[in-house]
C-alpha cells in the first residue's frame, strides 16, 4: 500500500518537480552531533545546576498516579483565557494555601494533589510553584508536572516551566518525556526555538529517551520561526538516533523552508519524503509545498499545483485554498481567485472561512485606483450569513467579513474607509458590526482609523441616510469631539503635549544660542503649513542639519500635519537619514497614532540599509505607550526581545506602568522580573519606581504574597510604607476569601489614625469581591455620614456600583445608576456602570439622558469604552427613536458649532 501511494504522489507531482535543478544540494542537511551541538541545536553547556535548598530531601520521593485523573480537564490548551478561572475557585484555592502554609508537619499527598490541581485549572503558576517550595511539601514528579501545567495555561510561562524542569531533575524525581514534552511545547508557543530545543539536551542528560513527539516539538518550533538549517539538522540527528522522521516531522520542516522563502528545498523534501523514504503525505504538507512556493514568487507553480491536487482527487481544505488564492494576487489573477472562491470551494464542499476570504479580499482592492474592485469584494461580503445560524457550529458572518476586509486594507496600507471622500466602504463596515450587535468592534475601529471615523461623523450629520445605526454612532462621534473641544479651552483647558515638546526644544535652543534664527524661521513656515518651504530651507544650508531643525520639522509633519510624505521628503535630506532621525520619526509617528506612517518608515529603513537597534524598539515602545495602544507596545516589545535586545530600566518603567495602567498585571511583573534577573544597574529613583510598580502590579493580580516579597527585597514595611500598606491591603482584597484579615488591618489603622481613603477603599473591594453587597453598600454609606474616618472617592463609588451591578438584580441595579448621581467628582467608569446598569433595566431613555451631564464635567474622557455603552443604549432604544434625540444632544453641545 505504502509504495502504491508513492508511486501516485512521485507521478502527481512530477511535473511540479520538473522545474527545480538536481544539482540543487539540499545543503545544511547532514550534521554529527557535535556540529549540531556547537550550531545550536544541542547546546554544549555544562551540566544542569541543581536547584538545592535547605528542606530538600533527596530520598523523598512521592507517586500519585491519580493525579491525571483527578484533573484531567487543566490538560487542554487555553486559547486567551483569562489568568484565573471563576471568583470562587480562587477564593477556595487561597483558602487552601493559606491552610497548607501554616502546616508544620509534612504536607499530606491528597492536600497537595488538590492545591495543585485548583492552581492548574486557574492558571496560577506562581502559587503552584510556592506550592512545590514550601518548607514541609515533599512534591513527586507529577506534582511537578502540573505545576508545569500551570504555566502553560497561565500564558505560556516559559521561563517558569524551565525552572521548574530542572527543579525536578535537581531533586533527583526523574520527570518522564511527556513533562518535557509540556515544557518544550510552552516554548514552541512562547516563540522561543533556541529553549525549546535546548530541553533535549536536558532531557539527555536526565536519561530520558527523546521519542520522536518531542523530535516534532522541536522541528515544528523551529519551523514557526523560518529556522530551516537547524531543522534538517534535528532530522538528520533523528535518524542517527534511529528515530524515523514521520509525516508530521517532514512537514514541519517544509513549512520552516516556507518561511523562509526556500521554495526549492521545500519541493526537494517533498521528493525526498515520498519516493525516498515512502512517508505517505497529508493535505498540511502539500499546503506548506503550496506555500513556499507562494513566499519565494512561484505564484503560477502554488496554482498548478493546487490543480494537480484537485484533478487527482487530493484532499484540500480551506487553507488550501487560503494559500492559492494568496498566489492569484501575486500572478495578478483576480478571475481565477473568484473562481476558488465561488465554485471550486462549494464543489468541495468547503464552507467559507477566513483564510482563503482575506486572501481573496486582498486580491479584490490590492490596486486602491479599481474603484469597482471595492463595491466586488463588498457583494462577496453580502453573500454571507448576517448571522451565524447555530452556536454550536459557528460560521463566518457578514460581520467577520467586513472585520477581513478592514484587515486585507490595513496590510495593503489602504485606507479602512476605502477610496473617495465618502468613507462609502467604511460606512458599510461599521453597520455590518452594529446589526452583528458587536458595537465595540465598531466604536474602536472608529477610533483607530481617523478618516473613516470622520466619515462616519459625517453619515450622522446627513439627513435620510440609508443606516440610521451608523448615523446614531456618527453623532455619538460628533458628541464625543465637540465634549473633548470644549474640555480642551476655557476651565477645562490641558497643555497641549505636542506644542509643549516644541516649544522645550526652542526654549534648549535658545540657551544653547545655536542658530536660534534657523529655528524660529523653520518654526514660522511650519507653524504657516509650508512644510515643504520649511524642508527646503533646512535642505538648501548645505552641511549635516542641525539635529533639533529637523526634529522640529518632523514633529510638525507626522504629528500636527499628518503628512507622511513630507516625513519621507525630511528624511531624504543630506544628513538626516542617519538611524537616529528614523528612530526619532518612529517615536513621533507611534505617538500620533499614524501606524501607517511607523510601517512605511520602516520599509525606508530596510531599503536604505539602516538596521534597527535597541533604541528603534525602545522609541516605538515609548510612543505607543503615549498613544495608548496595548497592541503596538506588546508587538514592538516582542520584536525587541526576539532580536536580543535588552530593556533598559528607564523603558522598563514606562512599559510598567502602561502595563498597570492597561490592568495587565503579568505583563508588567514579567518586565520586573527581567530587570531583577539582569541586576539592572538602575538609578535609585528608577529602582524605586519599578519597585513600586511591580507593587501595584501585584495589588491588581491579588498577589499578596508577593507583596510582602518585593517590600521585603526593598526593605519596606508593608506596616509603615504607605504605597507597601496600600499594595498589600488591595492585593486581598482581590484575591478573595480574606475579608476578615482587611477588615482586622482596617480597624487597626483606624484606631491608630493612621487610615487613608485608599485602605478604605480596598475594604469596599474585599466586598464586592466576596459579593458582600449590604457590608459594601453600608460602608459607603458610613464613609458618606463622617462614621469613617474617611470620606469616599470617585473610586469607592466605582466599587460598590460594580459590586451592585454583579448581582444581576433589577433592584439592585437601579441602586447602582443612582449612586451615580452621588458620585464626587464623576468618573467615566461611573457613568459607564451607570449606563450599563440602565440598558439592562431597559431604561435606554434615561441611559442617554445622562450624556449631557458628562459635557458640563472637566475630568471625564468619553473613552471608547463608555461610547460603547451609549450606543448600546442608543441601539436598545431603536434607532429611529434615538437618532432624533442624539443630534438634539449633538446640537445643543457648546462646541458642536466648532465642528
Amino acid at each position: 500500500m505504502t509504495g502504491r501511494i508513492g508511486r501516485q504522489i512521485s507521478l502527481l507531482f512530477l511535473f511540479v518537480l520538473a522545474g527545480v535543478a538536481r544539482a540543487f544540494f539540499l545543503g545544511g542537511h547532514k550534521a554529527t552531533p557535535a556540529a549540531i551541538g556547537g550550531g545550536g541545536f544541542l547546546p554544549s553547556s555544562g551540566p544542569v545546576q541543581a536547584w538545592t535548598t535547605t528542606s530538600l530531601s533527596s530520598s523523598a520521593v512521592y507517586t500519585s498516579s491519580s493525579l491525571y485523573a483527578a484533573v484531567g480537564s487543566v490538560m487542554e490548551k487555553p486559547v486567551k483565557m483569562p489568568e484565573t478561572d471563576s471568583g470562587e475557585n480562587k477564593k477556595v484555592f487561597e483558602r487552601l494555601f493559606v491552610q497548607l502554609s501554616k502546616e508544620t508537619s509534612e504536607i499530606p499527598q491528597a492536600s497537595l494533589d488538590e492545591a495543585l490541581a485548583l492552581a492548574a485549572r486557574g492558571r496560577s503558576w506562581s502559587r503552584a510553584m510556592k506550592l512545590l517550595r514550601l518548607p514541609t511539601a515533599r512534591p513527586t514528579r507529577d506534582q511537578y508536572h502540573m505545576a508545569i501545567v500551570a504555566c502553560k495555561r497561565a500564558q505560556h510561562k516559559w521561563r517558569q516551566a524551565l525552572e521548574l524542569i530542572d527543579e525536578a531533575v535537581a531533586r533527583g524525581l526523574q520527570p518522564n518525556a511527556t513533562s518535557f514534552q509540556e515544557v518544550m511545547s510552552i516554548c514552541a508557543v512562547a516563540q522561543r526555538p533556541k529553549e525549546a530545543v535546548s530541553v533535549l539536551d536536558r532531557m539527555g542528560k536526565a536519561g530520558v529517551n527523546a521519542g520522536l513527539s518531542s523530535y516534532n516539538i522541536a522541528v515544528s518550533a523551529l519551523a514557526h520561526q523560518g529556522q530551516w538549517k537547524k531543522a534538517l539538522k534535528i532530522i538528520t540527528y533523528m535518524e542517527k538516533q534511529a528515530v524515523w522522521p514521520d509525516t508530521k516531522t517532514y512537514t514541519s520542516a517544509m513549512e520552516a523552508c516556507a518561511k523562509a522563502g526556500e521554495w526549492q528545498r521545500a519541493l526537494l523534501l517533498l521528493e525526498e519524503m515520498v519516493a525516498q523514504k515512502g512517508v505517505p503525505p497529508s493535505t498540511p504538507t502539500y499546503n506548506a509545498a503550496m506555500r513556499a512556493c507562494v513566499v519565494g514568487g512561484q505564484d503560477d507553480r502554488a496554482l498548478a499545483f493546487l490543480d494537480e491536487m484537485l484533478r487527482k482527487g487530493v484532499g484540500v481544505d480551506e487553507d488550501s485554498f487560503g494559500i492559492a488564492i494568496k498566489a492569484c494576487e501575486g500572478a495578478k489573477r483576480k478571475d481565477k481567485a473568484l473562481e476558488l472562491w465561488q465554485e471550486e470551494m462549494p464543489r468541495q464542499s468547503l464552507p467559507p472561512s477566513l483564510p482563503p476570504l482575506e486572501a481573496l479580499l486582498r486580491v479584490l482592492v490590492k490596486t486602491e485606483r479599481e474603484v469597482e474592485s471595492w463595491p466586488a469584494a463588498c457583494a462577496i461580503i453580502d453573500a454571507l450569513p448576517p448571522s451565524s445560524p447555530s452556536s454550536s457550529s459557528p460560521s463566518l458572518t457578514q460581520a467577520d467579513g467586513a472585520m477581513a476586509l478592514v484587515r486585507a486594507a490595513r496590510s495593503l496600507q489602504l485606507p479602512a474607509e476605502g477610496p473617495g471622500e465618502e468613507g462609502v466602504v467604511g460606512k458599510y463596515v461599521v453597520g455590518k458590526l452594529l446589526a452583528a450587535g458587536r458595537v465595540g468592534e465598531a466604536v474602536r475601529l472608529c477610533s483607530e482609523e481617523d478618516r473613516l471615523g470622520f466619515a462616519v461623523m459625517r453619515e450622522g450629520g446627513r439627513e435620510g441616510g440609508s443606516e440610521e445605526s451608523v448615523a446614531c454612532l456618527g453623532v455619538l462621534l460628533q458628541w464625543r469631539e465637540a465634549v473633548r473641544m470644549r474640555q480642551g479651552a476655557g476651565p477645562c483647558a490641558k497643555p497641549d503635549l505636542v506644542r509643549t515638546r516644541l516649544e522645550m526644544e526652542m526654549k534648549e535652543s535658545g540657551v544653547l544660542g545655536k542658530e536660534d534664527e534657523e529655528m524660529n524661521a523653520v518654526k514660522a513656515l511650519c507653524e504657516d503649513g509650508e512644510l515643504d518651504a520649511a524642508i527646503e530651507r533646512i535642505r538648501s544650508k548645505g552641511g549635516k542639519p542641525r539635529p533639533s531643525v529637523v526634529n522640529l520639522a518632523m514633529e510638525y509633519a507626522v504629528v500636527i500635519f499628518k503628512d507622511v510624505a513630507a516625513a519621507k521628503k525630511i528624511l531624504e535630506i543630506p544628513g538626516a537619514g542617519s538611524r537616529p532621525f528614523y528612530n526619532r520619526a518612529l517615536r513621533v509617528a507611534a505617538a500620533a497614532k499614524r501606524w501607517g506612517t511607523v510601517a512605511s518608515l520602516q520599509k525606508k529603513m530596510t531599503m536604505n540599509g539602516i538596521v534597527s537597534d535597541a533604541e528603534t524598539f525602545l522609541q516605538l515602545i515609548v510612543g505607543s505607550t503615549e498613544a495608548e495602544s496595548l497592541t503596538r507596545v506588546q508587538r514592538y516589545h516582542h520584536q525587541m526581545e526576539k532580536e536580543g535586545f535588552a530593556t533598559e530600566p528607564a523603558h522598563a518603567v514606562a512599559l510598567m506602568a502602561f502595563y498597570n495602567d492597561k490592568r495587565k498585571y503579568s505583563l508588567s511583573l514579567a518586565v520586573f522580573q527581567e530587570q531583577v534577573a539582569r541586576n539592572s544597574e538602575a538609578g535609585g529613583e528608577q529602582r524605586e519606581e519599578m519597585t513600586r510598580l511591580a507593587l501595584e502590579a501585584c495589588a491588581i493580580g491579588g498577589l499578596w504574597e508577593e507583596v510582602q516579597e518585593i517590600a521585603a527585597a526593598a526593605r519596606l514595611s508593608v506596616e509603615e510604607d504607605a504605597a507597601a500598606r496600600t499594595a498589600l491591603l488591595e492585593a486581598m482584597a482581590r484575591a478573595g476569601g480574606m475579608v476578615g484579615e482587611v477588615e482586622k488591618r482596617v480597624r487597626g489603622l483606624e484606631s491608630g489614625k493612621s487610615l487613608d481613603v485608599a485602605a478604605g477603599n480596598a475594604l469596599l473591594r474585599a466586598y464586592q469581591v466576596e459579593g458582600r453587597v449590604e457590608e459594601a453598600t453600608s460602608t459607603l454609606q458610613a464613609m458618606e455620614s463622617g462614621l469613617f474616618s474617611v470620606p469616599p472617592s470617585a473610586a469607592s463609588y466605582e466599587i460598590v456600583m460594580a459590586a451592585l451591578a454583579a448581582t444581576g438584580v433589577a433592584e439592585r441595579e437601579a441602586e447602582a445608576a443612582s449612586l451615580f448621581a452621588r458620585q464626587q467628582p464623576p468618573s467615566s467608569e461611573g457613568f459607564r456602570l451607570a449606563l450599563t446598569c440602565l440598558c439592562r433595566g431597559g431604561r435606554y431613555k434615561e441611559a442617554l439622558g445622562l450624556l449631557p451631564a458628562l459635557g458640563e464635567t472637566c475630568n471625564v474622557d468619553p473613552s471608547d469604552n463608555l461610547l460603547k455603552a451609549a450606543m448600546k443604549a442608543a441601539l436598545g432604544m431603536g434607532t429611529k427613536e434615538s437618532l432624533p434625540a442624539l443630534r438634539k444632544l449633538a446640537a445643543s453641545s457648546p462646541s458642536s458649532s466648532a465642528l
